[in-house]
C-alpha cells in the first residue's frame, strides 16, 4: 500500500489536532480520535473494494523477434467493473532486454478496453519469457494505491536477424544478372544471337546465322554464376564481450544470418564453421529454404565458450569442406596482437586458392577511452590500453591486406552493411 497526497494531508491534520489536544484540551480538538478511527475504517473499506475490482490485462508480442532489433510490446487492459479504474503498472521483464521497465499509468472506463504499447530490444538469443506485472490500483476514495501482482504469461523466441522485405527485393533485383548472365561463346544455355560488334572474338561467330542474315552474328549463352560461401564465426572468450547493446557473438550471428539469406536468394551454396579453441560445429553446402532453416537453427543455439580462440582448426576445417575456390567470410576480433599474429598465419593457408574476407568490430568505446580527457588517476592507463588496441587493429589490417585478404573493420552500426557490400563486390567482379 502507498498512500496518496490526500491521505498525507488527512494524517497531518489528525496529528496536528492530536498535538493541540494534548496541549490545550477541548472538545473540538478531541475529534482527532474520531477522524483517525474513521480514516482507518475508510482504508479498510477501500482495500476490500479495490481487491475485488475486476479487470483484465493481456500482453502481446510477436512469436519470434530478432536479436538487437526494437519490437513493439502491446498491452490491452479491460475494466469489467461499474466504475473507472486507475492502474500504475511495472512490467517484470528481465535482463535479456535492453530497456529498463517504465511505470505505465492507465485510466480505464467501465467496460472499456484500453491499449498501450512500449518498445523492447532483446539482447540474447533463445526463449524469452516473463510471467508477472507489478500493479498498483488507486482506491475509489483516493486515499491509497493498493499493490497487486498480476499473473500475465508471455513467451517469445529471440532469433538472429534477417533481411527485411525491402532488402530482399533489392538483393534479388541487384543480383538477378549474377546468377544467370549473358556471355559470348560457350555457356550453360543458348539464349540467342546478336550482331557482331567490334572487339568480339571471331571464334564466337555463328557462321550459319551469319550466312542466313548476311550479317556477322555471334552467339549469346547463359552463364550460371553460383558462388560457394563459407561463414566462419569466432565463439571464443572475447565474443562474450558487449559491443553496444549486445555481445560480439550476437552481432556475428546476426551478420551470418543476413549474409546467408542473401546468398541463398542468389542461389549460392553456404557452409558454416563455428570455432573457439577447436571447431564447435560445422555444416556443409546448404542450399535453398531448407538449408537456410538448418543454418539458422545452429545460429540460434551458439553460445560463447570461455576459452581463447584458435583460428587454425577452423581454417583447416574450411579447407576440408570446400575443394573449389570459395568466398570465406570470417567474423572475429583483432584486439590482441598475439592472437592477431596467429590469425594472419591461419589466413595465409586460404590464399591463393580461396578468397578470404575478415570482418571485425571497430569498437567506438575504445576510441572514446583513447580520446577522453583524464578526470581520474586511472584514466591515462585506460587511454594507453585503448591506444594499444587501436594500434593492433591497424597493424593486423595492414598485414592481412598485404596478403590479399580484404578487411572489413567497422563499428557495430556499419559492420553488417560492410560485410554485405564485400559480398556484393565479389559477385559483381566475378572473383569466384
Amino acid at each position: 500500500m502507498n498512500i496518496t497526497p490526500l491521505s498525507y494531508l488527512l494524517v497531518f491534520t489528525i496529528l496536528i489536532m492530536g498535538i493541540v489536544d494534548q496541549w490545550y484540551p477541548n472538545g473540538l480538538t478531541s475529534l482527532w480520535r474520531i477522524l483517525g478511527a474513521a480514516y482507518l475504517l475508510i482504508l479498510l473499506l477501500e482495500w476490500r473494494i479495490t481487491t475485488r475490482r475486476q479487470f483484465h490485462i493481456e500482453r502481446e508480442i510477436a512469436h519470434r523477434i530478432y536479436l538487437g532489433r526494437s519490437h513493439k510490446l502491446r498491452y490491452s487492459i479491460t475494466c469489467q467493473a461499474r466504475f473507472p479504474i486507475t492502474i500504475k503498472a511495472l512490467d517484470n521483464y528481465k535482463g535479456a532486454i535492453q530497456e529498463e521497465p517504465e511505470v505505465m499509468v492507465w485510466h480505464v472506463k467501465p467496460n472499456e478496453t484500453l491499449r498501450s504499447e512500449t518498445s523492447i530490444t532483446p539482447t540474447e538469443l533463445g526463449e524469452l519469457s516473463w510471467d508477472t506485472i507489478q500493479a498498483r490500483i488507486k482506491g475509489d476514495l483516493g486515499f491509497a494505491w493498493w499493490s497487486r501482482k498480476l499473473s500475465v504469461s508471455t513467451k517469445t523466441l529471440v532469433i538472429p536477424d534477417r533481411l527485411q522485405n525491402q532488402e530482399q527485393h533489392k538483393t534479388a533485383t541487384r543480383h538477378q544478372g549474377d546468377i544467370s548472365r549473358r556471355t559470348l561463346g560457350s555457356g550453360h544455355e543458348l539464349l540467342g544471337l546478336r550482331e557482331y560488334l567490334p572487339g568480339d572474338p571471331l571464334h564466337y561467330l555463328d557462321w550459319k546465322a551469319t550466312a542466313r542474315s548476311r550479317k556477322p552474328m555471334v552467339r549469346l549463352f547463359s552463364d550460371e554464376q553460383h558462388l560457394e560461401l563459407v561463414i566462419v564465426i569466432d565463439a571464443g572468450r572475447t565474443s562474450s564481450m558487449l559491443a553496444g547493446n549486445i555481445t560480439r557473438l550476437g552481432h556475428y550471428t546476426n551478420i551470418a544470418s543476413r549474409l546467408a539469406q542473401k546468398a541463398f536468394i542468389n542461389g549460392d551454396q553456404v557452409s558454416l564453421v563455428v570455432f573457439a579453441d577447436n571447431v564447435i560445429s560445422s555444416i556443409h553446402r546448404l542450399r535453398g529454404a531448407s538449408g537456410l532453416q538448418r543454418l539458422r537453427s545452429i545460429l540460434e543455439n551458439i553460445q560463447p565458450v570461455k576459452r581463447e580462440s584458435n583460428p587454425l582448426p577452423a581454417i583447416l576445417r574450411v579447407r576440408q569442406l570446400v575443394a573449389h575456390r570459395s568466398l570465406v567470410v570470417m567474423l572475429t576480433d583483432i584486439d590482441d596482437g598475439d592472437a592477431a599474429a596467429q590469425l594472419v598465419r591461419a589466413m595465409s593457408l586460404l590464399r591463393p586458392k580461396h578468397l578470404p574476407v575478415l570482418a571485425a568490430i571497430n569498437d567506438s568505446e575504445v576510441r572514446k577511452l583513447r580520446d577522453q580527457t583524464s578526470q581520474q588517476w586511472i584514466d591515462p592507463f585506460h587511454a594507453l590500453a585503448a591506444n594499444e588496441i587501436i594500434q593492433n587493429w591497424r597493424h593486423t589490417r595492414v598485414r592481412l591486406e598485404k596478403m590479399g585478404v580484404p578487411v572489413v573493420l567497422a563499428d557495430v552500426a556499419h559492420l553488417d552493411q560492410g560485410v554485405l557490400s564485400a559480398y556484393d563486390r565479389v559477385k559483381e567482379k566475378r572473383q569466384i
